[in-house]
């Protein structure tokens, strides 16, 4: 479960994912624009574009997981 200071609650695990992404800000903190042109490629073959940047963490018990720069995918969402 995130802090109360985040939103949005949910993360999904996956111990084989190459990044972090969501497309809920409320996930995140320190939002920022992002400025490079990588994207993310989805199951259908769709290529989403990496409009923000932001960090999280995942408390559970006594122990805090930070995650930094997660991507965040959608503009009309995530957009600063």
């Amino acid at each position: 479960m995130l802090d109360n200071t985040v939103v949005d609650t949910e993360w999904t695990s996956d111990t084989g994912a190459s990044n972090h992404m969501t497309s809920k800000p409320g996930m995140l903190t320190d939002v920022r624009k992002y400025f490079g042109t990588n994207s993310v490629v989805i199951r259908n073959g769709s290529s989403l574009p990496i409009v923000a940047i932001g960090d999280s963490f995942i408390k559970q018990n006594n122990t805090t997981l930070s995650i930094n720069d997660v991507n965040c995918l959608e503009f009309e969402l995530c957009g600063p």
